[in-house]
């Protein structure tokens, strides 16, 4: 996908993006109980962004970045900003319980997750840009198979192995 902003169309801020995200999911066997997960994005601006868009991923989702609950779980949020970034993420998940109460079904997954990326200060001109990983486990609640309830617990050396907990609507991806 490709974005832009420009004074031709009446914005202070002149600047492009554009955006590359690849997703797969593989089922682990016949009963799709377990499932490998993977995201691959890379996202990049030029021009003059505000602060605010280095902080973001464009694309068909709209997200925030370096760190947080999206990408670099483990990582404070929007900690790593840049014009250049790039991602991977993998995700272990595994149903290990479902019910029905009250004609509502219920699915429980666990998920086991690695995240890894780096940011740039441009994109032909990045600069120094370190492996920034972070990991962790999670729990997720579904109720009729598309509301879900996450809880990601993660952690990076980055911050020195802290948890930080992550409680959202969705899965990440």
């Amino acid at each position: 996908s490709v974005r832009n902003s420009s004074p031709v169309i009446g914005s202070t801020w002149s600047w492009t993006g554009g955006n590359v995200t690849l997703r797969g999911y593989a089922p682990l066997d016949d009963a799709h109980k377990p499932v490998w997960a993977n995201r691959f994005v890379v996202d990049g601006i030029v021009g003059d962004p505000p602060i605010q868009e280095l902080a973001r991923v464009g694309g068909s989702n709209d997200y925030y970045i370096y760190g947080g609950s999206d990408a670099g779980r483990g990582i404070r949020a929007q900690r790593y900003l840049g014009k250049l970034r790039a991602f991977d993420q993998n995700e272990l998940r595994w149903t290990f319980a479902s019910t029905e109460l009250l004609e509502q079904r219920f699915a429980f997954t666990a998920a086991a997750f690695a995240d890894v990326g780096v940011v740039g200060n441009e994109i032909l001109s990045p600069g120094p840009m370190d492996l920034l990983p972070g990991y962790g486990g999670a729990l997720r609640i579904a109720w009729n198979e598309n509301f879900i309830v996450r809880f990601d617990v993660g952690l990076s050396p980055i911050e020195s192995n802290v948890p930080q907990l992550y409680i959202l609507i969705g899965n990440p991806f």
